[in-house]
């Protein structure tokens, strides 16, 4: 706790204390005296919903050395793979199309040959 001398009669006050417990006069000038403030809570910054970052010391790398996969499961995996990219042909052959009947019609109309 702090203690507070008075500036007149120099007696210690409690840090709390507005006038001497001694002389009874003020212990600040008004220019010392701050009313206090209450203001909205901030909202939580973005960080703040984030787990802590690690330290970079406490980074560790990972190396694959040797993955040992028997050949039928490879195989089945390799299949899995292929048959996934199936759809994602569609879309983009789709994609593609739109994309291209657009420019086709943009061109025609910049040439005037569309009516």
């Amino acid at each position: 706790m702090t203690m507070t001398p008075c500036p007149n009669c120099r007696h210690i006050n409690d840090g709390i204390a507005f006038k001497c417990a001694k002389c009874e006069r003020p212990l600040f000038t008004e220019d010392r005296v701050t009313t206090p403030t209450v203001s909205a809570p901030k909202p939580p910054s973005a960080s703040s919903w984030l787990p802590p970052a690690a330290p970079a010391a406490a980074l560790t790398r990972v190396s694959v050395v040797d993955f040992n996969m028997p050949f039928a499961s490879m195989v089945g995996l390799m299949i899995k793979w292929t048959l996934a990219t199936i759809p994602a042909l569609f879309i983009l052959a789709a994609a593609g199309f739109v994309g291209f009947t657009a420019l086709t019609l943009l061109t025609a109309s910049l040439i005037g040959l569309a009516k």
